[in-house]
């Protein structure tokens, strides 16, 4: 698959339009004069372009090349693309994924991703002692770290 055949794929099961993924980055045009393969943007507007559809160079690159994401991985960069609460429909079809995906994933912490997601989506509606206890596994985990490094 090229590059353009990517980005378009890419964007699609984001949900993004053409102007969204361009905004402040480049223009909606150069967008889909890639993905029709009519012109190759420089690398540094591709990286940025790469990070806004939510996913690493490296995961971009062996998907290009015919690698397919396992569902684990595909979950978490659906779950790490989430900018704010206010995608909810996005949430819910992630946690429907997520929930689907519980019994037979060799992710070790998807019931933390099911956790976080349930309070997210819950956050206007449920109180602060049900938003807690929702995401109470996760904390316990957390607050057994004893010491936090940046990546």
């Amino acid at each position: 698959m090229n590059t353009g055949e990517m980005i378009h794929m890419l964007r699609k099961n984001k949900g993004m339009s053409q102007l969204e993924l361009a905004k402040n980055i480049t223009t909606r045009r150069s967008i889909g004069e890639v993905e029709h393969g009519y012109k190759d943007l420089p690398y540094t507007t591709m990286i940025k372009i790469i990070q806004r559809l939510g996913i690493s160079l490296s995961n971009f690159e062996e998907y290009r090349q015919g690698h397919q994401f396992s569902a684990d991985q595909a979950l978490i960069n659906e779950f790490e693309s989430i900018s704010d609460t206010s995608e909810v429909k996005k949430m819910k079809s992630i946690l429907k994924k997520a929930r689907q995906l519980e019994e037979k994933s060799t992710l070790r912490y998807i019931h933390y991703i099911i956790c976080v997601l349930d309070a997210l989506i819950h956050v206007d509606t449920y109180n602060c002692d049900q938003l807690t206890n929702l995401v109470k596994p996760v904390w316990n985990e957390l607050s057994t770290v004893s010491v936090w490094k940046r990546a």
